[in-house]
């Protein structure tokens, strides 16, 4: 869609406007406001007054708006009137749609819903489009179907400002379809040949612009990557205008077309860019969330369940078996029996498959029970496991304990590493007011490790008590490190036993620091551990996510899938 470069907002039909000559696009209100903001205050005070456009910025001196089917409105910016055209001089621009095509080509903008989606997504281009695969090649259906020359006659016009466009319309008809033809045509040096070549899209829209750059100059490289985007996205003309410049339709006509929709039967659903009557009117949003909770998902789920029984079959013996007995459990009585048995005769024999394996299966059957949230459930089998593992109440509960635990443990251990740190302080000299200094200038390594030490343990409280997870991996990087260096240091005071200078201190410092260099070790150990325990038991004790295929939340009761067949 086209914005205003004046207001940034999106430009409504109802209110475009054109400057002439260059044909760039703008509101009315707004190219009549910048007009007469630069006939104010002129640039030169000696010259006539002149306004420039804001985007190539060449004089003009009026604009078109007001623009319905042959009929205009122009406004001369100097004189500040308006007067009405119509008839012949409506062949200057002779549609609305051909207006807007202008105005994208002067300023060389593509039409990007169409180039970056419409080529590979948008449409029925082929089943690789639809997978959202870049389309490399037209088929040639794509390039005989009417719209193409329709759409191809109204850029033309559009370009050249004429109406008999039907010469160049033809050449470059003619152009499109040898390129696209089975057996596509080497136009190199202007000669065709009977080779079969395979052109990638740069090639293909080279060779449309050598076509058509006689005609249009330098807008045909532009011309022919827009007739690319537009064959290939297999929209209609009418639909390809809407992906790229909104639905033009005033609030008036909508009302009118949704009480016309209702005299003939019903309103008309909006899907994709085509009608589809019968359903209830509503937005693409509204549409988008209808589909979330329809009775269409409930048709998937039996094939869901079908290829997770598939993939853990393939992966499994013991799966496979437990799946033919699913499968026979739904047949009748008299064909469920010998099914059934060779089942349970297959699973008792592989007895010493792992385990793991089953426990896939279950969580995948659990997952996809807990997808059928808001669909019918009649007829439908059970899902199995045990009433405490699904229930919210229960696994809140334990959530709870499990983080109170940790809670606990942490508050513990951070009492212990606080008393560890007033032990190795008093073993620095703090408690000794003689040898303050002297600690500080002779054992400064040991001195700002105790206090590194405190700014670390005044960070875990964020994250342990308050519960900002996003500090904890700095914090317990931070706590590795200096459990790092309090290794180090005790080392280096067992190996010199201190060789404290001032004499009496010598025993108490060596057994008080020493000892609280240990504990403080210890301590920031257990704080690791503890730190990513808490959010490990958070992560493990989840309630079930809500399911992607409704908007109701998870079920307190036991939900269930439709049987399969």
């Amino acid at each position: 869609m086209e914005v205003c470069c004046i207001c940034h907002d999106v430009i409504q039909a109802e209110r475009e406007a054109y400057a002439e000559p260059c044909f760039h696009r703008f509101h009315h209100e707004c190219i009549l406001r910048w007009s007469e903001v630069q006939l104010a205050k002129p640039l030169d005070d000696n010259q006539p007054p002149v306004v420039f456009c804001p985007l190539c910025k060449q004089t003009y001196a009026s604009f078109i708006y007001d623009c319905r089917d042959r009929s205009y409105r122009r406004h001369d910016v100097l004189k500040q009137t308006s007067q009405d055209r119509v008839g012949d001089a409506a062949s200057l621009l002779p549609s609305p749609a051909q207006r807007r095509r202008r105005s994208l080509y002067f300023q060389e903008t593509a039409a990007e819903p169409c180039d970056d989606q419409g080529m590979a997504s948008i449409g029925s281009v082929s089943g690789k489009a639809r997978d959202g695969i870049e389309v490399t090649q037209l088929r040639p259906s794509l390039v005989e179907r009417p719209a193409v020359s329709a759409w191809l006659r109204r850029e033309l016009q559009a370009l050249l400002m004429e109406e008999d466009v039907d010469l160049v319309a033809q050449h470059v008809l003619g152009t499109v379809r040898t390129l696209s033809s089975p057996a596509s045509s080497n136009l190199k040096g202007g000669r065709p040949t009977a080779q079969k070549v395979s052109l990638s899209r740069a090639q293909w829209v080279e060779a449309v612009a050598a076509a058509a750059e006689p005609y249009i100059f330098g807008n045909a490289a532009h011309f022919a990557g827009q007739l690319w985007a537009f064959i290939a996205s297999g929209m209609s003309v009418a639909a390809h205008d809407a992906a790229v410049f909104g639905t033009d339709r005033t609030p008036a006509e909508t009302a009118k077309e949704n009480d016309s929709a209702k005299e003939d039967g019903g309103p008309s659903q909006r899907h994709g860019w085509h009608t589809i009557e019968g359903s209830s009117s509503h937005s693409r949003g509204e549409d988008e969330e209808r589909d979330v909770v329809s009775d269409d998902s409930g048709a998937y789920l039996p094939m869901v369940m079908e290829a997770l029984r598939s993939t853990a079959a393939s992966k499994s013996p013991a799966a496979a078996a437990r799946s033919s007995a699913a499968d026979s459990a739904s047949d009748p009585p008299e064909e469920a029996g010998p099914a059934l048995g060779s089942a349970v005769q297959d699973d008792s024999k592989l007895e010493g498959v792992s385990g793991e394996e089953e426990d896939k299966d279950v969580d995948l059957e659990r997952s996809c029970c807990l997808q059928t949230s808001g669909h019918d459930r009649s007829n439908s089998l059970d899902c199995s496991w045990s009433a405490d593992e699904r229930s919210p109440t229960w696994t809140k509960l334990r959530a709870f304990i499990m983080g109170k635990l940790a809670s606990i443990a942490f508050g513990i251990i951070f009492t212990l590493s606080v008393i560890s740190w007033v032990i190795a302080l008093a073993g620095n000299g703090a408690l000794n007011a003689v040898c303050l200094d002297a600690c500080r200038y002779y054992f400064g390594l040991s001195w700002w490790t105790i206090w590194f030490e405190f700014v670390i343990l005044l960070g875990t409280i964020p994250v342990g008590i308050l519960g900002m997870r996003a500090w904890k991996p700095a914090v317990m990087a931070l706590l590795a490190t200096n459990t790092a260096l309090t290794m180090i240091q005790t080392d280096s005071w067992l190996q010199t036993k201190g060789l404290d200078p001032y004499y009496g201190l010598y025993t108490t410092r060596d057994n008080v620091i020493i000892a609280g260099y240990v504990l403080l070790s210890i301590c920031n150990v257990l704080l690791i551990i503890v730190l990513g325990v808490m959010d490990e038991a958070a992560t493990k004790i989840t309630l079930p996510q809500q399911s992607a295929y409704s908007n109701s939340p998870p079920p307190h009761t036991v939900p269930t899938y439709p049987p399969r067949g």
